[in-house]
Order: C-alpha cells, then sequence, then structure tokens
C-alpha cells in the first residue's frame, strides 16, 4: 500500500466531491499510474493559488480518501478546471490522470491544525513533498501518513452502510454528507 497527498483548488474540490474522481495533470501522471484500489489519497484543497508565501491556515485539509479503482486517463469533461504551474505560466494543464475514490476519514482541517501534530521521523523529513502546485500528487512516507490519519477519527457515518446525504442550508439540493460545498450553488455545505 502506498500514501498519497493531491492538492486541489476549491472550484476542483467541488467536481471530486460531486463525480467522486479526483485527477492530476500530466505532469504527475507517472505518481497517479502508481495509485491502486485502497491506497489512501489526503486531499488539500488552496482557497487561493498555491505561493511559496501561502498561509497553511489558507489550505483545507477536508478529509482522507480511498481510491476504488484503478488509475485512468480520459479526457471527457466533467468539470474539471484546467491548472497553470509557475514554471509554465502560459500552459492550461487538464486533470485527465484520474481514479474513482470514496471517502474514508473526514473531518474539515486546515493544514496549521494538522501540520502541527505531524510526528515525523528525522531521517523522513527531507523526502516529505507538499504539493505546493493545484493538480499535483505526491507520495508520502507512511509514517507521516499515520500522524495525518491519528487526525480522522473514524466516524459512524463512514462506518454505516449506503450513501449519506445532507441538504445545502443555502438551496436546499441533496448532496453528499461528505460534502464541504454543495456542487449545485458552491455555497459551504456544513
Amino acid at each position: 500500500m502506498r500514501y498519497w497527498v493531491c492538492s486541489l483548488s476549491e472550484e476542483n474540490w467541488r467536481v471530486v466531491q460531486d463525480k467522486g474522481v479526483v485527477g492530476v495533470s500530466t505532469l504527475f501522471s507517472d505518481r497517479m499510474l502508481k495509485v491502486e484500489p485502497n491506497d489512501p489519497l489526503v486531499i488539500f484543497v488552496f482557497k487561493s493559488k498555491p505561493s511559496h508565501q501561502q498561509k497553511v491556515s489558507e489550505v483545507l485539509v477536508p478529509g482522507i480518501y480511498r481510491a476504488v479503482s484503478k488509475p485512468f486517463e480520459s479526457r471527457e469533461d466533467i468539470g474539471f478546471k484546467p491548472v497553470t504551474y509557475e514554471k509554465l505560466p502560459n500552459v492550461p494543464l487538464t486533470l485527465d490522470y484520474r481514479v474513482k475514490i470514496e471517502p474514508y476519514r473526514l473531518k474539515e482541517l486546515d493544514l496549521f491544525q494538522v501540520s502541527r501534530n505531524w510526528k515525523i521521523k528525522e531521517k523522513e523529513r527531507d523526502k516529505i513533498k507538499i504539493p505546493g502546485a493545484l493538480g499535483m500528487m505526491e507520495e508520502l512516507p507512511e509514517d507521516f501518513f499515520q500522524s495525518i490519519l491519528s487526525q480522522f477519527p473514524m466516524t459512524e457515518q463512514l462506518q454505516s452502510s449506503g450513501p449519506q446525504v445532507q441538504k445545502c442550508p443555502s438551496c436546499g439540493s441533496s448532496i453528499s454528507a461528505s460534502a464541504i460545498f454543495c456542487p449545485s450553488c458552491g455555497a459551504r455545505a456544513n
């Protein structure tokens, strides 16, 4: 089993919640193609465009998800917005390398809340790469992943079978209980 972290914009996070699919750009396809069913993926959602001055409180960690398919390439338009990178500012990249996911452990935290409790072996620190660009994916060392996992307790909601739904407080649409944003109107769901 491998452990992964994916970075997304708020717009693309809404697509992930609605479609149950996460995607990365071609630049990170080699990593995506290593994902196996049941591999956990930690999701980072950037509230604004990532930069070196990014405050960790501006990065949400809505939870940990689990891959439920093999990775695949698809150019089908499901709503993902193209991303750009500092090194390729004029080249929009689409998120065509994808994997289906399901919620594993959910609890909305910001990256500061998560990072202050990281317990990482000194020799592992240099191996940790936190995605600093949207549509990016990195592998995590197991002890780093376990440190993150410990902050996301298993909930009864995820242990029960069947789809869980809630009503959007803004528009009243039925949405996934794990949704942070309503895919219909974009309002915060909880």
